[in-house]
């Protein structure tokens, strides 16, 4: 990899790990407050409130009941390549045996 490259990572993952506290933080909180499918009222709040922070291009909530969307428009649209990014926000009905 170029040294240039390598630098531009190195700042980019810098950028990132001065996140990781608040990244925690919303992790546990979550985590702390589990909800089953379709029941996702207050982790979907939580969700939105950083993507409006972080001034996401679009959110859009509701949908299939409590799901988020978040649209993030790149600097150009020429290639018209995109990426899509999922992940589940439900929480399983389990009881967690551990100490940790």
């Amino acid at each position: 990899m170029h040294p240039a490259r390598i630098r531009a990572h190195g700042r980019a993952f810098a950028h990132i790990a001065a996140f990781h506290p608040e990244l925690t933080a919303l992790r546990r909180d979550l985590h702390a407050h589990p909800e089953l499918g379709f029941e996702e009222v207050y982790t979907s709040k939580r969700v939105v409130e950083p993507l409006k922070v972080c001034g996401v291009d679009e959110i859009h909530t509701g949908i299939g009941k409590t799901g988020v969307v978040a649209v993030i428009r790149g600097r150009s649209q020429a290639s018209g390549r995109m990426i899509g990014l999922r992940a589940d926000m439900d929480a399983l009905p389990m009881t967690e045996h551990n100490d940790f």
